[in-house]
């Protein structure tokens, strides 16, 4: 439901045909300003993000945007970011383009989502950033983990131990997306746009690459988690983003633990944000998954994409 308040609040900002979309962490809308099909993210003040945090967000993307196909930040009366407590409203141009869910998935779109990844890679590691955003250790879904059972906070610190002792180098570390998942791209004929950078943080380049492949693995049902396409899809995204790719080192070893990584950081958000009255079939089977695979020490996936890459 959408909150009165809310609602008020951005009719107040003169915002018209005002629809809400899917969030979780935010709420989402899309609406209309002058004429122009925004979207607008609202937050609570200082709840994952500060305000010098979502700034640097801006920052980063009014960079982006004059070479990729990003969601710009979007100005009313001057001002991208709106403190109206107990909320930020943030505002950016819609990409226009279809949504995950109202197209086939295929080699070609697999292909272009690498391309892309590549592309957005090569731009932040030209930046040479300084931004004013946490780096993986301190992510908001990571300070969930802590808020579980001992048992999860310490697969989580052999976790975060081994990540540790990689080298961060310029062509290995940097700003990254955090979220380049399916549901963050907007697909258009020959080209992909990319939205949702809230999640940007300090981490490996690999940690992109590794969300990517992470939800397509787990799929409609993680307790039937498909080989053969899965693979197929890896060759073609992979193949796309080397082909485009010109700083990053590649190392696909490290999937194994960024798997890792990001299975608990979604375990977390799923336990500690969804009742468990309210959760579904596939959070159930998520959590199932999760605590045989971390109990009997096994991957999260057994791919050897090292080896894959290399038959390319």
């Amino acid at each position: 439901m959408m909150s009165l308040e809310v609602l008020r609040q951005l009719e107040r900002f003169k915002i018209t045909q005002i629809n809400r979309l899917s969030g979780f962490h935010n709420r989402v809308f899309s609406g209309m300003h002058d004429a122009n099909e925004i979207i607008i993210r609202v937050t609570r003040i200082n709840e994952r993000r500060t305000q010098p945090q979502l700034e640097a967000e801006i920052s980063l993307l009014n960079t982006l945007k004059k070479t990729l196909n990003v969601g710009a930040p979007y100005a009313i009366d001057g001002t991208t970011i709106m403190k109206r407590p107990p909320y930020y409203y943030i505002f950016f141009t819609k990409v226009k383009g279809a949504k995950w869910n109202e197209l086939e998935h295929s080699e070609t779109t697999y292909a272009l989502a690498g391309q892309n990844l590549a592309k957005l890679h090569n731009r932040l590691y030209s930046l040479n950033l300084s931004l004013c955003r946490d780096t993986y250790e301190a992510h908001p879904d990571i300070q969930l983990i802590y808020r579980l059972e001992p048992f999860y906070q310490t697969e989580l610190a052999e976790v975060l131990k081994e990540i540790k002792a990689w080298d961060k180098n310029p062509d290995t570390y940097g700003i990254i997306h955090g979220d380049y998942l399916y549901s963050n791209l907007i697909y258009q004929k020959n080209a992909i746009g990319i939205i949702d950078f809230d999640d940007i943080e300090y981490h490996y380049y690999m940690y992109d690459i590794a969300v990517y492949l992470f939800y397509y693995l787990l799929g409609g049902d993680p307790s039937a988690i498909e080989i053969e396409p899965n693979i197929a899809l890896f060759k073609a995204f992979m193949k796309g983003y080397r082909d485009v790719n010109q700083h990053i080192r590649i190392d696909l070893t490290k999937l194994p633990t960024l798997f890792r990584l990001r299975q608990l950081k979604l375990l977390a958000t799923i336990k500690t944000m969804i009742p468990e009255e309210q959760r579904g079939v596939w959070q159930e089977k998520y959590i199932e998954l999760t605590d045989q695979q971390l109990r009997h020490k096994q991957p999260f996936i057994s791919i050897d994409y090292q080896k894959l890459y290399q038959t390319l």
